[in-house]
């Protein structure tokens, strides 16, 4: 199976196990470039060590939006959160083709997935109140 093929599949499973829109769209948002890196590939010749290397390539990468339609390319990697995303979508993807395609292995099963750091609490604001004591008077 063609990975581009395998990803589609995975999507319309997605959409049909009931899936919300927004989540299929995040997952395809993310698997399309991967199957766009190994274009051509069978998933059953992805290795472990390429996926590493891809995941490695995007800790690496200088700029982030590449090809995406929400917004331009911009200078900066990629947030340790998208790292983790892309992880996330990956052992997603590769559990349910190994499911589907009952394959002999799954190349993301001894990778970790990738914590997030918690996110900065945002700041509070003095709330006003209807009770407050107005100053010079």
């Amino acid at each position: 199976m063609i990975i581009d093929q395998a990803v589609s599949e995975f999507l319309l499973s997605c959409a049909a196990d009931g899936l919300s829109p927004a989540t299929t769209k995040w997952y395809k948002s993310l698997l399309s470039a991967f199957a766009a890196h190994f274009q051509g590939q069978t998933i059953e010749r992805i290795t472990p060590t390429m996926i590493r290397q891809y995941i490695v390539g995007l800790q690496e990468r200088p700029v982030r939006y590449v090809n995406a339609s929400q917004k331009p390319q911009q200078p900066g990697g990629l947030s340790e959160a998208s790292i983790a995303a892309h992880t996330r979508a990956l052992h997603a993807f590769w559990g349910w083709a190994e499911r589907e395609y009952s394959l002999k292995r799954n190349p993301m099963a001894n990778i970790r997935r990738q914590r997030t750091p918690p996110p900065e609490p945002k700041a509070i604001r003095p709330a006003r109140s209807a009770f407050s004591i107005p100053t010079g008077a």
